[in-house]
């Protein structure tokens, strides 16, 4: 894979990581009730990751970011960081992994999937 597909590997991965730092991704709800348990105020909770986790979420929504910009700046290393990136996705599938899904299978495929040029 070219360096430009090296580098829409990152982008995507940028984008995953910034829309889930942004996005409310947490929901809940609040119910108040009175003595004779007749609910009187109903309140829905939007929270986003940092909100709920604080600086943890920063690095783990980091991490993913690092490993997608070593193919960039290495080229050598775009083998091992599809590893690294699928083992990610396997490892966090509960959480956030599963939505790193199209960065694992881009580094996959620059690391395996396109052929080497001869000169």
């Amino acid at each position: 894979m070219s360096w430009n597909g090296r580098l829409i590997c990152f982008g995507v991965t940028l984008a995953v990581s910034a829309v889930l730092l942004v996005l409310p991704s947490y929901r809940g709800e609040t119910v108040s009730t009175s003595v004779n348990r007749d609910v009187t105020a109903r309140e829905g909770l939007h929270a986003r990751m940092v909100d709920v986790d604080g600086p943890r979420a920063i690095l783990v929504l980091g991490f993913p970011l690092l490993v997608a910009f070593l193919p960039v700046a290495f080229r050598r290393l775009t083998r091992a960081a599809a590893v690294v990136m699928t083992l990610f996705v396997l490892i966090g599938s509960m959480t956030v992994g599963l939505f790193y899904i199209p960065s694992a299978l881009l580094l996959v495929w620059a690391g395996w999937g396109s052929p080497a040029r001869a000169s």
